[in-house]
Order: C-alpha cells, then structure tokens, then sequence
C-alpha cells in the first residue's frame, strides 16, 4: 500500500529504501489485496553515493550509483504480465520505452536492470525483450546461464 512503504526503512536499521506502490487509492475503496509496485533499498553508508531517480512509474524503481568506474543506473522492474490480449502487450511495450527513457536520461556508463520481466524465451513478449536489450547494449544474463 502506498502509505505503509516507509516500512521499508525498518526493515534493518542500517539500510535506506526507495520504493514505488501500484495500488491505486484515489477512489478511496480497495477491492481485493494489494498488490504489485517496486523498491531498492541500501545501505545508509552509501548514500552519499546514490541518488534516487524518481520514474513516477510504479514498475521501475531506479537509483543512480557513483562508482569508481563511472555513474551506474541500478533498477528494479516487475514488467507486465502477458494475458494474450493487445493491451498487456501494449502496456509491456510502453514499460520498456519508459525504461529505455531513464537510460537516455541518466546518462550513466553502466546500466543493471533487475527484476521480474514476466517474459521467457519463446513467449510473447520476448521479441521485444530482445529488441530492448539489443537497443540498449545490454545483456540477459540468465539466458546466458541455461543449460541447453
């Protein structure tokens, strides 16, 4: 829920957090369970060294990561699930050109994005998982990983 994601903060008393919910309140009347949204949490040494990026976006949770080696975008994504209709397809679609804004936007050297991106190869959205990760010089790296 979006008022209870301070809880994060105490999680342990030597990490920071920044996290984004999905719930929708504005109509006041939650039907069902809470669900979905996304969060990166740190350690409170390091955060001179990081800066939150704020996406608006409650699939991407992004932090900026100065490191000796250059500024490193760190995010998190839980990617739309596929429910074999235009509109997952399309909302899977606008999910990776937001993310693919904050890489322009931040303009960092290395670039982690991590998380739950409901895609395997051969499914639907996976065309547009590789064209992502092509377009942006990224690697899969559990693909590399598969035993065939």
């Amino acid at each position: 829920m979006p008022d209870e994601l301070t809880m994060l903060h105490n999680v342990h008393p030597d990490f920071h957090s920044h996290a984004l919910s999905a719930v929708d309140l504005s109509s006041r009347m939650l039907i069902g369970r809470p669900y979905g949204g996304t969060a990166i949490m740190f350690r409170k040494n390091f955060a001179d060294k990081i800066h939150v990026c704020y996406t608006n976006v409650s699939r991407i949770t992004a932090v900026v990561v100065d490191t000796d080696a250059g500024p490193m975008l760190v995010a998190n994504v839980y990617l739309p699930t596929n429910y074999g209709d235009l509109d997952s397809l399309e909302l899977y679609i606008d999910c990776l050109s937001k993310l693919q804004a904050l890489i322009v936007d931040t303009n960092t050297a290395h670039v982690i994005v991590a998380g739950d991106f409901n895609c395997s190869v051969g499914s639907r959205f996976y065309n547009e998982l590789s064209n992502f990760v092509l377009d942006n010089n990224l690697v899969v790296s559990d693909l590399l990983r598969l035993v065939t």
